[in-house]
């Protein structure tokens, strides 16, 4: 009875009158072949306007390793020849937004604004895609933004963790190298690099445009003529192929003696997005780690031990297979039992699987909590658009909580053994490499890196 509730609340987020005279309808078209995905809404006088490129950070090449996050960026400042400055004063006096932003798998450009603007806040983000300006100078000033905060970034530990867990799984996959890059991949790309991947990833092929808000498909459509009009897709890049999980070592202390917590990241090769158990994994993770105080790890680790102020596990996916991972920060004298605690955690499951009850608790949180992320035409466009770029459905908005709730726990329980692979996980500790080495040195080989500069150190002191 509870989950027959929770479906009928999701339904009626997502179809109910957000006013008195007005309900959200999903429209799906064409216009000049490409798609178009519109929610209107006329609950609020605004619109949001984005597109969708399917192309990210894993398709760069060896030469362009940070370059998708900095083009998103340097298109925003300034296009059709108007300078970043006239652009940021047009968008304030239209009391608007636009951003650009890269992820593994997509390049997004978003604008939003009052409704009554849908001309000049369409055109301006189609100047934007289509006749970016892509400055020398705002290019050289964005390269030095990013190479401040990547040593600014230097400092914080778990920067420095999830940085060389990936490195330590994927190697020299793209999987192994954040979305950002790293300083020497950035320090090496020049605005030529920026200009080619420009030609490579902004084009109409595959192109989805997300329209949010309260306007209509005739003013939509007819500005969509105009600015998509002889704009030509161009080849597309081939599919990346899976990334290899090949650790060189087991353990990678990674040496910053300031520190008093010392960070621990464990993880092994992950799952796709487009999995079609992808629910089931999702909730066989609240249970071990990913349901905050109600998980497993987080009991034994935090509540009854207290080892740490927080452990949690969680599945990276998108286009291509991502990482697993479990992540926390302890004492230096407490890590050998954490690392040890979080295995005797993970082989019980595999082992025993979970119970109903916690499987009901899963259900119940993600039931209760998804129709939070479609209150808003704007929470509920990101969804769809993210269900566009990994092909989900066009139902999915709908058929997601249903797929939810119709796990079983034998389902979840299967999936445990075959997810789940201790034997697999490597471990990146970032703190006093000299005190942890006994700590851990029976786990398996190690290797050590200084952290300011990542110069292989010596194992023993």
């Amino acid at each position: 009875m509870r989950n027959l509730f929770f479906i009928v609340l999701i339904s009626a987020c997502a179809t109910a009158p957000k006013a008195t005279d007005s309900a959200r309808q999903t429209l799906r078209y064409k216009v000049h072949n490409v798609s178009v995905v519109h929610i209107t809404d006329a609950s609020l006088p605004t619109v949001q306007i984005t597109y969708q490129f399917p192309r990210g950070a894993d398709a760069e090449s060896p030469d362009e390793l940070g370059a998708s996050r900095l083009l998103a960026s340097l298109m925003t400042k300034g296009a059709q020849g108007r300078s970043a400055m006239e652009t940021a004063e047009m968008v304030d006096a239209l009391g608007a937004s636009i951003s650009g932003s890269a992820s593994r798998d997509t390049l997004r450009f978003t604008a939003g604004g009052l409704s009554r603007d849908l001309t000049a806040l369409s055109d301006l983000l189609a100047q934007t895609v289509r006749q970016p300006n892509l400055d020398a100078n705002e290019f050289e000033r964005l390269k030095r933004q990013t190479l401040a905060g990547m040593k600014s970034g230097r400092t914080r530990g778990q920067n420095l963790a999830q940085k060389a867990l990936l490195k330590l799984m994927y190697n020299t996959d793209r999987l192994g190298i954040p979305i950002g890059g790293n300083e020497a991949s950035v320090r090496a790309i020049n605005l030529n690099t920026i200009k080619k991947l420009y030609n490579k990833a902004i084009h109409p092929g595959g192109l989805t445009i997300g329209v949010f808000g309260d306007v209509s498909k005739e003013a939509v459509s007819a500005l969509l003529k105009r600015q998509l009009d002889r704009w030509k897709p161009q080849k597309q890049t081939p599919k990346v192929a899976e990334a290899l999980f090949a650790p060189q070592v087991k353990i990678h202390l990674v040496n910053k003696p300031d520190l008093d917590q010392v960070n621990v990241y464990l993880g092994h090769a992950g799952i796709r997005r487009a999995r079609a158990d992808y629910e089931a994994i999702s909730l066989l993770n609240y249970a071990l780690g990913g349901g905050g105080f109600s998980s497993r790890l987080m009991k034994l680790i935090r509540s009854q031990r207290g080892l740490t102020y927080g452990i949690r596990s969680g599945f990276s996916s998108g286009e291509r297979a991502g990482p697993f991972m479990i992540t926390s920060s302890t004492r230096v004298e407490k890590v050998r039992e954490l690392i040890d605690l979080s295995l005797q955690v993970i082989n019980k499951v595999i082992a025993e699987g979970i119970s109903q009850t916690e499987l009901d608790d899963a259900k119940g949180y993600y039931l209760g909590s998804y129709p939070l992320g479609l209150e808003t035409v704007e929470g509920e466009g990101a969804k769809i658009l993210q269900a566009e770029r990994y092909k989900l459905g066009d139902d999915f908005i709908t058929a997601y909580p249903k797929r939810l709730d119709a796990v079983e726990l034998k389902t979840v329980n299967t999936l445990a053994k075959t997810l789940l692979k201790p034997n697999d996980l490597v471990i990146v500790l970032v703190g006093p490499k000299d005190q942890l080495v006994d700590n851990v040195k029976d786990l398996g080989t190690i290797q050590a890196t200084w952290w300011e500069d990542d110069k292989p150190l010596p194992v023993s002191p």
